[in-house]
């Protein structure tokens, strides 16, 4: 495995300020429950993986725009208490930071509402500013919590400058992104992610294979779709995997997408072969629901080796 010298990774997305309500049961369609717990926590798929490249040891910078209120100050705050580089935050003073509202119930399932607020702020100027920075990057992550623009633009980016580019399509976009997904180098979707892109339904590990060789026909190297307890499959053009998630128990599954695709982005910026990096990236996602609290429960790099040996 990797030292902790790592080149630097670029992650490009959104910061929240997130509101937790631990509850017995989600509440169905028009239900009140009563939660039982109210806690206030970091996050934002960007901000999540960001942290989770660091928790492990990586070097990593984090693109992003956060309110001029102070869940703003908080939230950079945050990032440079967990080591990772701040220099292309940016305040958005005419806004709020942008918040997510989750809901987990006794058996560590969730429902998520997402308000972006300054999220939607981070436009293609502000990468086209820091290109330079960008481009020298070891790899550049992004995800879809952030204007589609913006991402485009990114990827455009990583084309240029001939970095590697790791899409994580969350949420399931509802627009066209195909634009960006011929310049992704790998795409890291979820089940629901690959079928809403792929238009196969995605209900185990074969229908996951079905669904990533129809992804990969559109010219993107290296697909990885993610299975929850299941683990993960990889597929590229001579090579279709499944991973095994180790058997663990689950107490919060919030954050487990973005703590496997950050573990993934820095095993692979780290030299390790892909299969390597999907395979301790599905054991890293696996400590994650093993705890509570979304960062808080990213795992160390010892804590992915420890696990690594028994498995």
């Amino acid at each position: 495995m990797p030292s902790a010298q790592e080149p630097v990774i670029t992650v490009v997305g959104s910061a929240n300020l997130d509101l937790f309500l631990r509850t017995q049961k989600l509440p169905a369609a028009g239900e009140t429950v009563v939660a039982r717990q109210l806690t206030r926590s970091f996050g934002g798929k960007g901000a999540n993986q960001a942290v989770a490249i660091a928790r492990l040891g990586g070097k990593v910078r984090m693109a992003c725009r956060v309110g001029g209120d102070d869940s703003g100050q908080q939230l950079i705050d945050n990032f440079a208490a967990q080591g990772v580089d701040t220099s292309l935050v940016k305040p958005s003073p005419e806004c709020s930071s942008g918040s997510a509202f989750v809901t987990v119930d006794h058996e560590g399932e969730n429902t998520i509402v997402i308000h972006p607020g300054a999220n939607e702020r981070l436009f293609p100027a502000d990468l086209e500013a820091a290109e330079a920075d960008i481009g020298n990057s070891a790899v550049i992550v992004t995800q879809l919590e952030i204007p589609i623009p913006t991402v485009v633009k990114a990827a455009e980016i990583a084309k240029k400058w001939r970095v590697p580019f790791i899409l994580n399509p969350a949420p399931a976009p509802a627009e066209d992104i195909s634009e960006i997904l011929k310049k992704t180098d790998v795409l890291c979707p979820n089940r629901t992610e690959a079928e809403r892109l792929s238009g196969r339904g995605v209900l185990d590990v074969d229908s996951a294979f079905r669904a990533g060789r129809e992804l990969r026909n559109r010219g993107i190297p290296y697909i990885v779709i993610t299975l929850g307890a299941e683990g993960a499959v990889l597929i590229a053009e001579d090579q279709q995997e499944h991973f095994r998630a180790p058997a663990v128990e689950v107490r919060d599954t919030t954050g487990a997408g973005d703590a496997f695709v950050g573990a993934f982005a820095f095993f692979f910026a780290s030299g390790e072969s892909i299969s390597s990096a999907v395979r301790l990236a599905c054991i890293a996602a696996a400590i994650s629901v093993s705890k509570e609290g979304t960062q808080a429960g990213l795992p160390t790099l010892e804590e992915v080796k420890e696990l690594a040996e028994r498995v």
